[in-house]
């Protein structure tokens, strides 16, 4: 269960314990050290919480150089003051002269509750990312989503090109645990099974990056891998790395291994193609139980991939050729 050391209401509270929250989930995933996410985004470089951006909740770097901008919302919904001023920075943000507006640029990422609007809000991201151009973005979208659209297009003031543009960068975080930190443990689980095999002993390494987050949102740094294992080091925990070192393996061996990864190469393409797949279906599927089953199952395929992709690596990294595999 989060810990609560900040001062003021009780929404206040939970609204800032579920953002340190959201900042630990990157943390942990920094210190296991696998490729997340979508494709070329590479492996998390740094986390900074209560950065100095128009959206300023997380900042998350990846080794590609492209940055996830971050927004933690426990409750916003279309309509609310809150809702448009979201949008507002989210639109701010991406006209910053350092946001990179390529199409693998950078991306402006909401963490809010799983409710039948974020899931219409989803898909019409997705399918702007799919998208060729405004009208065909515009005839893809059910009614929802289209007043939805309508909606973001008024309160920005921009055009129908601009807006798919700037939509194409923006993402949701589909957030299924239990939403108040205070009284949930599903962060902390969510943490444990991530860092599962990583550190020793796992017991309060939540609570212990839980406060990194904290100490650093208020002294504004960086928290990268190297500083996150000392700060656990000096507080007892153990964080396993895979180095690699050379091997000295027969032929045999040589064969077997090879064998093996030959395999996960195989296994990891045919897994690529099942995401493309639901991330495909997603984008036309306009039945509500049908999007929510899909998109309960992506994260599942998605985590699935990242543990091939890790197995992969580390017997790369004993010397054994590899096969290229596909994204």
């Amino acid at each position: 269960m989060c810990p609560n050391p900040e001062s003021g209401g009780p929404t206040t509270h939970a609204g800032i314990n579920f953002q340190n929250c959201i900042a630990v989930l990157r943390l942990a995933r920094m210190l296991a050290e696998t490729e997340f996410g979508e494709n070329s985004l590479g492996k998390i470089i740094a986390v900074r919480s209560e950065a100095p951006t128009e959206v300023d909740d997380v900042m998350v770097t990846y080794s590609s150089q492209r940055r996830e901008y971050i927004q933690a919302k426990l409750r916003v919904s279309p309509g609310d003051s809150a809702w448009d001023v979201m949008w507002q920075h989210f639109y701010k943000q991406y006209q910053q002269p350092e946001f990179n507006r390529a199409d693998l640029g950078d991306i402006i990422t909401v963490a809010i509750q799983w409710t039948t609007q974020a899931a219409d809000l989803d898909n019409l991201l997705t399918r702007a990312i799919t998208s060729e151009s405004y009208t065909v973005w515009r005839q893809r979208n059910t009614q929802p989503q289209s007043n939805l659209l309508d909606s973001l297009l008024n309160l920005l003031q921009a055009d129908g090109a601009e807006m798919l543009n700037f939509c194409k960068h923006v993402r949701v975080w589909r957030v299924t645990y239990d939403l108040d930190p205070l009284k949930s443990d599903s962060f902390e689980n969510e943490v444990r099974r991530i860092l599962q095999g990583i550190v020793f002993p796992a017991e309060g390494v939540f609570s212990i990056l839980l406060g990194l987050i904290a100490t650093s949102a208020s002294h504004r740094t960086n928290l990268t891998y190297e500083n996150v294992v000392a700060h656990l080091n000096q507080r007892g925990v153990e964080v396993k790395r895979f180095e690699a070192r050379p091997l000295s393996l027969s032929v045999e061996e040589q064969g077997r291994l090879l064998q093996r990864l030959d395999g996960l190469i195989k296994q990891y393409n045919l897994l690529s193609e099942r995401i493309n797949r639901v991330r495909s279906a997603l984008a036309i599927e306009t039945d509500v139980e049908r999007q929510f089953a899909l998109q309960t199952r992506l994260p599942l395929l998605e985590e699935e991939q990242s543990n091939l992709s890790k197995e992969i690596t580390e017997i790369e990294q004993t010397g054994v050729k590899q096969i290229n595999k596909s994204n």
